[in-house]
């Protein structure tokens, strides 16, 4: 026989100077089918915030009239202690009262309920659970905020260009432009405005290679990376090297929505290279035109920087 599932624990503060009510708030959760709940418990507004200093409860069900301040001055409390990590809060009233259930959620509790003996536990249950449920989310999108405020950052200050296009079409006229960070204006010439609603082909000229297009072309159909080196060309017309990624995005449904390419200018990097192969070429031709025998050595020294040996790197 398999054990019985183990719920997912809740951990709820009641707050309320009526220890009679407190024992139906916790009666009425005790009911639900989901949860398995621990409960603290606070009589005043002093009693609750100091809880709320040292624990983190799921929830809290806070009553509106307590002896030391009302709810919405505890309410605030918690905000400014807990800030963006609020907790949930549930205001509730001894009676269907207009004024506090705006003046409770302005101060930003997160659901109102009038306080009832009589009161089904599922209204209560589905209270809590919202309320955990808004706040789960209101973290989740300052957090997904701050991630794109960072992401920007580094977008921006970057030296690298950033290219994000559209996903589709693959295919003439190719996918187009809608974003360019500043180091893509300072790298081709053309602004933000010139190159958004264009596709890359802008960049390409007449040396731009085709074998380098086709592996783009072949990788973006399959939605692949492509890493490759190719020739483009700036506004004014003059060449330069780079090697670029580009990768798919997607959506939270997994669909790819758009192409990110970074774009690095590597000119310099390839006339190096370059002018390293030209001078291994001459020298290759000086070496091997030697009549007479000729080698290149490696002298070995030991740990006191002695010569002890040698060897031969290469011979005519």
């Amino acid at each position: 026989m398999k054990p019985p599932r183990k719920k997912p624990q809740r951990t709820i503060l009641i707050v309320d100077d009526f220890a009679a009510d407190r024992a139906l708030f916790r009666r009425l959760l005790a009911k639900d089918t989901e949860f398995d709940y621990t409960f603290l418990e606070a009589e005043d507004g002093a009693q609750a915030l100091e809880i709320c200093r040292s624990q983190t409860p799921d929830c809290v069900l806070l009553d509106y009239e307590l002896p030391d301040m009302n709810g919405a001055e505890i309410l605030q409390k918690i905000v400014e202690q807990n800030g963006v990590s609020r907790i949930p809060v549930v205001m509730l009233s001894g009676g269907n009262n207009l004024q506090i259930a705006v003046d409770a959620l302005k101060h930003g509790a997160q659901d109102y309920l009038v306080k009832d003996r009589q009161r089904d536990s599922d209204d209560l249950q589905r209270a809590v659970g919202n309320a955990i449920e808004k706040v789960a989310l209101e973290r989740a999108r300052l957090t997904a905020e701050d991630r794109l405020r960072l992401y920007e950052k580094v977008i921006l200050n970057t030296k690298d260009a950033v290219i994000i296009t559209e996903a589709e079409p693959i295919d003439e006229p190719g996918p187009r432009i809608v974003y360019v960070n500043p180091a893509f204006t300072a790298q081709t010439g053309y602004s933000a405005e010139e190159a958004i609603g264009q596709t890359p082909r802008m960049l390409q000229g007449p040396k731009t290679d085709r074998a380098p297009l086709d592996e783009i072309y072949s990788n973006l159909k399959n939605w692949q990376p492509t890493r490759v080196e190719m020739t483009n060309y700036r506004k004014d017309g003059t060449e330069f090297e780079v090697e670029f990624e580009i990768n798919a995005v997607a959506d939270d449904s997994g669909w790819f929505t758009h192409w990110v390419s970074v774009q690095r200018d590597v000119t310099e990097r390839k006339a190096r290279e370059a002018r390293l192969r030209e001078s291994e070429a001459k020298y290759r031709s000086l070496f091997d035109s030697i009549d007479e025998g000729f080698c290149v050595i490696e002298v070995i020294f030991d740990d006191d920087e002695k010569p002890v040996d040698y060897c031969f790197i290469e011979t005519n």
